[in-house]
């Protein structure tokens, strides 16, 4: 792993740190409005090389495996034909929650944004929100702090 430093980065284990986002977040609260109730959505973008998504289709099937695993191959292969059914197996096998390191793929570089939002998203879920991420245009005023990282370079060990 490369850890040259970067003026205003600095490493947190195999992170590094943009020392600076806290510092341009809005950063917190009016002053007397502790206790208030409210909706903060957390937005997570993390982006990863993929060398070979056969692999992240062979990464789905064995989740389906795990959930299934009675499956004959056939079966597998018929429930798991591609990638975007990879990508639902992979996330229903781990409660829905996206597995790190993610099967089949290296991560290059994460931002976690904190924001405050007037409401939060429909629970009905046939209700989908037509840009789930729209509430990153009221950025500027609701920025509550944001953190970025960056791993190592695909292949750089």
């Amino acid at each position: 792993m490369i850890k040259e430093g970067v003026e205003g980065w600095s490493w947190k284990g195999d992170r590094m740190v943009d020392e600076a986002a806290r510092s341009e977040s809005a950063g917190g609260f009016p002053e007397g409005s502790a206790g208030a109730g409210g909706v903060i959505s957390v937005l997570t973008r993390t982006d990863h090389y993929v060398e070979d998504f056969g692999r992240i289709v062979e990464a789905g099937r064995s989740a389906y495996r795990t959930i299934q695993p009675d499956a004959r191959e056939e079966e597998v292969r018929a429930e798991v034909p591609d990638v975007s059914s990879a990508l639902y197996e992979i996330l229903h096998a781990n409660a829905d929650e996206v597995p790190f390191p993610f099967p089949a793929a290296e991560p290059v570089a994460g931002m976690v944004w904190f924001l405050r939002t007037s409401e939060a998203m429909p629970v009905d879920p046939r209700d989908h929100p037509v840009d789930p991420f729209g509430v990153a245009v009221e950025a500027d005023e609701s920025l509550l702090y944001a953190h970025r990282f960056v791993y190592a370079p695909p292949g750089a060990d």
